[in-house]
């Protein structure tokens, strides 16, 4: 192993360093008899967010299950102080106001069982990818943002806004294939995917939003299901009023805040689509075609689900292009059906569904917990074990690829329990030598291939009884060794 840095600075010098190689051995193999892993390699550990509303995650992933201690874990946040951050709300390169604001962007993680702090104060925050700890087996990685930050950069982009942004953490789908994509038009890939509502006023020249993006805190689900449908307002681009409302129709999507930790506290919410006037997909529901020309826009709206509309923005002489800097818009998005998927009744598997979460910071009431499996030992289960223990290479045929020089012979015994006595046995019953394996840590034992007076044994078949007084049971293996010609260097 070693470690390699690469300065791109064309007049740097040197431009490449590299530390001394250091070697590590590493063997391949079972468990040992009667143990068993608590977690399984690569496996991610459940966290749980026991408390506050950010949408930022911790990610835990076990490594090394043999040192899993079974101990609970807890990440919190702290203030580093505050910052200073300039809002643009209209997208128009002039600042609407200036906010200060608290900076989480500290983490620790203290082992609450020990009471132990295993990591203080990290400013860690871009996840496994990136940046992350190996400590008790597993490896953790903390994604977020310690404070709202509207762009990614120092300024606003005109020419791509939505690159810009850095308002979104992630966009997931679940469920079976996911069936829509984001219309990208002249703005590359995913150029019209998931963002936040005010931002349509720049994109469209429309459309706003009576949120801020720094107000917009909540993890949202968009339910695809043919048997759980809710209503939502429907506006018609190329009608009197442009984008104006039609009706409160039924659609085969539910819209859920799941912000909060606990399922029961999710709340269903509002939405909103456009559809063109005079189109095949002009049929009052949303259910996005493949076609560019049907309009098909979800808003989904900060509002408590409800059977029946908000009156303001459901008279007839309400549109959407004039009033929605009125309404609570908290996300929006142009979805198209893939092309593979157009002309399906129900091109979605029930059941599936986008998740949206904006990059809510951090603060101090954000705690994750998490709980750790450690490995376990089962005498019964050793006893079983035992099934497993062999000898190799075998037969023995002149040498081993593991021995470094001809005066170095041996055999290998695994899946060994921690104490073992061996005797070797030729087919007509006579002991050949005696040894034992002691608590050395490992499951393995060799045998140099000797008797008991040190000389190399003959070509033939041996008996090996192996017994392990710990766990009242013994095996018996052969084995056969077939010698290579012996030339003595020195008499």
């Amino acid at each position: 192993v070693t470690a390699y840095a690469y300065n791109e600075d064309p007049e740097a010098s040197p431009r490449q360093l590299e530390s001394t190689p250091t070697i590590i051995e590493v063997r391949p193999q079972m468990y040992d008899p009667g143990h068993r892993f608590g977690e399984k390699i690569d496996a991610e550990i459940p966290v749980s967010h026991t408390s506050g509303l950010s949408a930022g995650f911790v990610e835990v992933v076990a490594v090394d299950p043999l040192e899993m201690t079974g101990d609970t874990y807890e990440v919190t946040f702290e203030s580093r102080g505050q910052v200073q951050r300039a809002y643009d709300h209209n997208l128009d390169r002039m600042i609407d106001e200036t906010l200060t604001l608290d900076d989480f962007s500290s983490w620790t993680l203290r082992n609450v069982t020990t009471n132990e702090v295993l990591v203080n104060k990290s400013a860690s925050m871009e996840g496994l990818k990136k940046e992350f700890f190996l400590l008790d087996g597993f490896k953790i990685g903390v994604s977020g943002t310690g404070y709202y930050k509207q762009f990614n950069k120092s300024g606003f982009l005109p020419d791509d806004p939505k690159a810009n942004h850095d308002e979104i953490l992630r966009i997931e789908w679940e469920g079976g294939p996911e069936v829509f994509e984001a219309f990208e038009s002249t703005r590359g890939e995913g150029g019209y995917s998931w963002q936040l509502g005010y931002t349509d006023v720049v994109i469209s020249s429309q459309f706003s939003s009576a949120l801020k993006g720094y107000e917009v805190k909540k993890v949202v689900e968009v339910r695809f299901d043919t048997t759980k449908k809710s209503k939502g307002y429907m506006y018609r681009r190329g009608q009197s009023p442009n984008y104006g409302y039609v009706g409160y129709f039924e659609s085969p999507i539910q819209v859920w805040d799941v912000s909060d930790p606990n399922p029961d506290n999710h709340k269903q919410l509002q939405y909103a689509w456009i559809e063109q006037a005079n189109t095949a997909g002009n049929d009052q529901r949303f259910l996005p075609t493949a076609s560019t020309v049907d309009r098909e826009m979800l808003f989904i709206l900060d509002l408590p689900y409800s059977d029946t509309p908000e009156p303001t923005f459901s008279t007839p002489s309400f549109s959407l292009a004039t009033g929605s800097g009125s309404m609570p818009i908290m996300y929006w998005g142009w979805y198209l059906l893939k092309a593979q998927y157009a002309g399906m009744r129900q091109p979605f598997r029930n059941g599936s569904l986008y998740r949206i979460t904006p990059k809510a910071p951090f603060a101090a009431d954000d705690k994750f917990m998490f709980t750790t499996m450690p490995p376990s030992y089962d005498k019964e289960l050793a006893k079983k074990d035992i099934t497993q223990i062999n000898v190799f290479p075998n037969p023995y045929y002149g040498s081993n690829k593991r021995e470094r020089n001809k005066y170095q012979r041996f055999v290998t015994f695994n899946h060994l329990p921690p104490r073992a006595k061996f005797k070797v046995y030729t087919v007509s019953g006579v002991l050949v030598r005696s040894f034992e394996k002691l608590d050395d840590g490992t499951q393995y034992a060799t045998w140099d291939l000797q008797n008991d007076n040190h000389l190399p044994v003959a070509s033939g078949m041996y008996y090996i009884h192996i017994d392990m007084p710990e766990l009242g049971v013994e095996k018996i293996l052969k084995l056969a060794v077939v010698t290579e010609t012996q030339f003595l260097d020195r008499i």
